[in-house]
């Protein structure tokens, strides 16, 4: 028996260091491995849908990556809108650049010129194709400080009333023309402060002052919301009509 192990004792170590050879390499080999499935959900390729894709994390130090692609981006920010905040996106304008357009959202515009900014600041705006400046300034609409108008009269009765009450007046003028040779007229300049009852505050007539004559209200005082022209008597004779003028600021 110790001739017969002494004979085949060394195959046997032969042998079982092959074996441990062999189980060695089986582990390092490289293997290709076909992935059908994550969790139960099958995925292939090309693009699909969030839930059908395999996640991807960035690492919090991961340096700047280009995107490129077609279509639209959306870019969206933590920050609160109209307040300066990492969060949000910001346009910063270039010399040359084509002009970026900007859609009203709600009225009205509120243009803000910070003291920060330059005065060139306010070359940029634009009315009309037009840049503003100080020789081409923003256009201001005022209302009239007076109401003025006329009125044609073949016979007696008053004027359309005029109403001033947006914006009161308080001195008057008024102007009688006749056309033709009229025979005599008297013509009142009324106001009022309801629109409704009137009171005389001059008074025209073919003698005093006669025709083509203004009159005016002077250094009294008459704050008005309305007033209107009174034609209380009317000869025309061989003449055709009267015309009103007046005129309250």
């Amino acid at each position: 028996m110790k001739k017969f192990l002494k004979n085949h004792l060394g195959w046997v170590a032969f042998f079982m260091l092959a074996a441990t050879l062999s189980a060695f390499a089986i582990g390092v080999v490289p293997t290709e491995v076909d992935l059908y499935s994550v969790n139960g959900t099958g995925i292939s390729l090309g693009q699909t849908v969030m839930a059908s894709s395999v996640p991807v994390v960035i690492a919090s130090n991961q340096s700047s990556l280009t995107v490129t692609g077609s279509g639209n981006f959306s870019v969206v920010g933590t920050g609160t809108a109209g307040t300066p905040a990492g969060g949000v996106l910001t346009v910063q304008g270039a010399s040359g650049m084509t002009p970026l357009v900007v859609n009203q959202g709600t009225n009205p515009w509120a243009i803000n010129n910070p003291t920060s900014l330059s005065a060139p600041w306010i070359d940029e705006l634009e009315i009309g194709g037009n840049a503003v400046s100080g020789t081409n300034p923003v256009p201001v609409s005022t209302i009239p400080n007076y109401d003025a108008f006329n009125q044609t009269f073949t016979a007696v009765g008053t004027s359309t009333v005029q109403n001033v009450s947006s914006k009161p007046v308080s001195t008057c003028s008024m102007q009688v023309d006749e056309t033709g040779s009229v025979t005599s007229y008297t013509v009142e300049l009324e106001g009022s402060l309801d629109g409704t009852d009137f009171t005389p505050i001059m008074t025209d007539t073919n003698t005093s002052p006669g025709s083509g004559v203004m009159m005016v209200s002077g250094a009294q005082q008459y704050p008005l919301q309305y007033f209107e022209t009174n034609v209380t008597a009317l000869t025309l004779g061989s003449g055709t009509n009267v015309i009103v003028y007046a005129i309250c600021k």
